[in-house]
C-alpha cells in the first residue's frame, strides 16, 4: 500500500514522478518512475518497445495511475501531450499520417485506460536546473529512464536481439 500516516494520524500524500527516455533508432522508451512515500522512496525503471517519446510517457504514467490506484498519489509528468490525452483535450480535427494516427489512436486508448482509474495527474516542468522539490522528483523520475534504456542495451544487441 502506497498510504502512509503523519503526525497525527493524517494522511500523507504519495507522489509519483513519470518520466520516458526514447532511442529513436532502436524504437525502445526507458520508462522511470519515483515513488516518494514521506521517508519511504521507491524505483521502478524498464524499456517498452515504441516508435515514439509520447508512448514511453503515457505508459509511465498508466503504470504510476495502476499502483496508485484508490491511494491519496498525486502523479506528477513533464508530458504536456500525454495530459492532454489523459484529459481528452486532443484535438480530433487535427489532420494526420497514417503513422501519426497509429500513434493518435494509441495515446488516445491510453489516456481512456488511465482516465478508468482516476488518478490525480499534474504537469511538473522538466529539465530545470534548480533544486526545488518537484525539479529533483522529475530529475530523478529522468534518469530512472535513462536507466531503463541502459538495461535494454545490455540485454540487446544493436539490431534489437536478445542476447
Amino acid at each position: 500500500e502506497l498510504q502512509i500516516y503523519g503526525i497525527g494520524g493524517s494522511i500523507m500524500t504519495t507522489r509519483i514522478f513519470c518520466d520516458s527516455s526514447f532511442d529513436e533508432k532502436r524504437n525502445i522508451c526507458g520508462i522511470g518512475i519515483y515513488i516518494e512515500n514521506g521517508q519511504h522512496h521507491h524505483t521502478i525503471n524498464h524499456s517498452i518497445p515504441a516508435t515514439d517519446n509520447n508512448i514511453g510517457e503515457i505508459w509511465a504514467i498508466y503504470i504510476a495511475s495502476i499502483l496508485s490506484f484508490g491511494q491519496n498519489a498525486i502523479i506528477y509528468t513533464d508530458s504536456i501531450t500525454a495530459l492532454a490525452y489523459i484529459n481528452n483535450q486532443q484535438n480530433e480535427k487535427k489532420e494526420r499520417t497514417a503513422t501519426q494516427e497509429r500513434l493518435h489512436r494509441i495515446l488516445k486508448t491510453y489516456g481512456q485506460k488511465i482516465r478508468v482509474l482516476h488518478p490525480t495527474v499534474q504537469w511538473t516542468k522538466g529539465h530545470r536546473n534548480h533544486f526545488q522539490d518537484l525539479a529533483i522528483g522529475n530529475g530523478i523520475a529522468d534518469l530512472l529512464a535513462k536507466y531503463g534504456r541502459a538495461k535494454y542495451y545490455q540485454t540487446h544487441d544493436i539490431k534489437g536481439k536478445q542476447r
